[in-house]
């Protein structure tokens, strides 16, 4: 009898070790989930344009991050656990990382003091490979402080536009009024653009979803033709192309055989077309690889053989098509 009892005791202690183990570890996982939710403050900026001497600027939008990212998942290898994961079977090394970056504290908080980007798009008359960055200083200036003039850009190929932000550190998070600071290289004044943010946050969970560095960019809007163009979709592309057009729109020629060929292409921005001001064209370029030599298909030789033209405006909302051009075959 008294061993039947020291069994049920036995089990009942288990019971409550597993039980306690798997609340333990609820409770520390679900700490270190929320440790990868940030708030980020933004504002979309209306009427940002800014014309220079030999470019033009469209501000965009400013940002505000309360947080400082400590880690990030697959970037550098000064982390303990990325030198383990060197010595584990190749299977095993991304399902590792991801489970050591899950319990982590990968950002730095702060009530007090946050980084500001002023966030856009530059463009330029020419398509000069002088960094732009040399002949324009942007920086942040607020509560009589410049905020330093951190500056980074992305720029594609032949593209005459820029995506950049400029940023401020160690801003109040109670910011009012900021502005935008545009010297030449000479240091003298070009412009002043004043923003009074009226903030809009939105939460993050960073193991899901992270933040646009610029959602603003016209060639995702620009990729996200290009399915129902390949398809020949015209009631798909409907939603892409500016309500008024979509009566005339020329759809006709998005139906064609180039569109089984690799495609890239730029943007050229335009301060006029057809009517509309600020329209930014893309070139789309159709190619096709040589494989005659090699299976290998980064040392194919590519020839360009046709080129299409597609032209989109920023209604402040998305961007919309408002023309596409005649597919032009390519001498070669």
């Amino acid at each position: 009898m008294l061993k039947e009892v020291d069994n049920i005791s036995c089990g009942r202690k288990l019971i409550t070790t597993l039980y306690v183990v798997v609340l333990s570890w609820a409770i520390i996982s679900a700490y270190f989930y929320n440790q990868h939710y940030i708030n980020l403050k933004t504002y979309d900026v209306i009427n940002g344009k800014i014309t220079l001497e030999d470019a033009t600027l469209f501000v965009k939008q400013v940002t505000m991050e309360q947080y400082k990212s400590n880690i990030r998942p697959f970037h550098g290898d000064d982390i303990w656990y990325y030198n383990v994961a060197l010595e584990l079977p190749d299977k095993l090394v991304t399902p590792f990382i991801k489970l050591c970056y899950f319990y982590s504290l990968p950002y730095e908080f702060n009530d007090n003091i946050a980084v500001l980007k002023v966030k856009g798009i530059m463009t330029y008359d020419s398509l000069s490979k002088l960094d732009p960055f040399d002949i324009y200083q942007m920086y942040i200036y607020g509560h009589k402080t410049n905020y330093g003039k951190n500056i980074g850009y992305t720029h594609r190929g032949n593209d005459n536009i820029y995506l950049f932000h400029v940023e401020g550190e160690g801003v109040a998070t109670d910011i009012k009024t900021l502005g935008l600071i545009i010297d030449n290289k000479h240091g003298d004044r070009e412009q002043v653009l004043s923003l009074e943010p009226k903030w809009e946050t939105k939460t993050y969970n960073t193991l899901q979803e992270r933040p646009p560095e610029y959602k603003f960019d016209p060639r995702e809007s620009v990729f996200k033709t290009f399915r129902p163009f390949e398809n020949g979709n015209a009631d798909k592309l409907q939603e892409f192309v500016l309500p008024k057009l979509r009566g005339d729109f020329p759809w006709a020629r998005i139906k064609h055989d180039y569109w089984e060929s690799n495609h890239t292409g730029h943007f050229t921005y335009m301060k006029e077309y057809q009517g509309f001001n600020d329209v930014f064209m893309y070139t789309i370029v159709f190619n096709e690889r040589d494989d005659l030599q090699t299976d290998n298909t980064a040392k194919q030789p590519v020839t360009d053989i046709a080129e299409q033209k597609l032209y989109l405006i920023d209604t402040g909302e998305a961007w919309r098509i408002i023309d596409i051009g005649p597919v032009t075959e390519l001498s070669h």
